[in-house]
């Protein structure tokens, strides 16, 4: 991760590989591509900023609010 990313590639390939057959059964997913994890990546860049400029300027620490959390 010495190279800005905000993930770790590895992890997110082996999270890739492992949960396509639950999501998708049949589909024979065996790579990831560089270009897929970069995308994952900068998704995540993303969001993350997008989560600090809704952020309400009080107090010192950043936390997700409850109003920001997807309800499962």
């Amino acid at each position: 991760m010495s190279n800005g990313d905000l993930i770790c590639r590895q992890h997110c390939k082996e999270y890739v590989l492992r949960m396509a057959p639950v999501i998708r059964p049949g589909w024979p997913c065996r790579r990831v591509s560089d270009s897929a994890l970069d995308d994952i990546n900068a998704i995540l860049r993303t969001k993350i900023n997008d989560l600090i400029k809704g952020h309400p300027t009080i107090g010192v620490t950043f936390k997700l609010h409850a109003s920001k959390r997807k309800k499962g």
